[in-house]
């Protein structure tokens, strides 16, 4: 799972959370991106209440932020890190 301080600034993780709970699947619950709050709430109530909650950001949506002198800024949205940064290192020598 990638944090987002490993990530380069250009680059966010815009994927959903995830609270899940190990062998009570009833109780998962996902979240949408800005909704870290809502998902750290519902976790931290579940394990208030004796279960094991875990919360983690899922890894299936990176925006790319590019940025060049007199260019508006663009973003790119990608399903997996591997493609953004592919696609972040050709953005950098442009043909």
């Amino acid at each position: 799972m990638l944090s987002t301080s490993a990530l380069p600034s250009n680059i966010k993780n815009r994927s959903p959370w995830l609270v899940q709970v190990r062998s009570k699947p009833h109780l998962d619950q996902q979240f949408a991106n800005g909704k870290h709050k809502q998902a750290d709430s519902y976790a931290q109530s579940l394990i208030s209440q004796g279960y094991r909650a875990k919360l983690i950001q899922l890894e299936t949506s990176f925006q790319l932020r590019l940025r060049r002198k007199g260019v508006k800024q663009q973003f790119l949205t990608f399903d997996s890190y591997k493609h953004v940064k592919q696609r972040a290192k050709l953005s950098r020598f442009p043909g």
